[in-house]
């Protein structure tokens, strides 16, 4: 799909099923430790978080941990499940589970925001190098 603004590229043999999104600001926070790790990418299926430099975390695959999705000190969606599919010592990446109908809205909202935040600065920036150039 393509735009004037932006291309969308889809490799349908992809293993992944969701877009993925990456935000500095986001944090997920466990809520059996209250311990917060960044987000390093996130989708409306799932999210992988960082965990490297931070001291031993119990966590294996196929753990279940109740999270919250965090910008800076706030939840932003509170009382997540996620299934960890995915753990090594730079991250452990886990599928949503079990989410209800106004979860799953604010979790697509935030995506969306996230990625049309990345749409207007890659036109900032293509906007800026046009400007140079002339």
């Amino acid at each position: 799909m393509s735009t004037d603004d932006f291309i969308i590229e889809y490799t349908p043999s992809s293993q992944r099923t969701t877009i993925r999104v990456s935000s500095s600001q986001l944090f997920v926070r466990l809520h059996a430790t209250g311990r917060q790790f960044p987000i390093l990418n996130i989708s409306s299926g799932g999210v992988f978080f960082e965990i490297e430099g931070h001291d031993s975390c119990p966590i294996e695959k196929d753990d279940l941990l109740h999270i919250a999705i965090v910008r800076d000190t706030s939840p932003i969606i509170d009382d997540m499940q996620i299934q960890c599919v995915h753990v090594s010592s730079s991250g452990i990446g886990g599928a949503f589970m079990n989410m209800d109908w106004q979860t799953e809205a604010s979790l697509d909202k935030l995506i969306l925001e996230i990625q049309k935040q990345h749409i207007t600065e890659k036109k900032n920036n293509q906007d800026r190098e046009t400007t140079k150039k002339a």
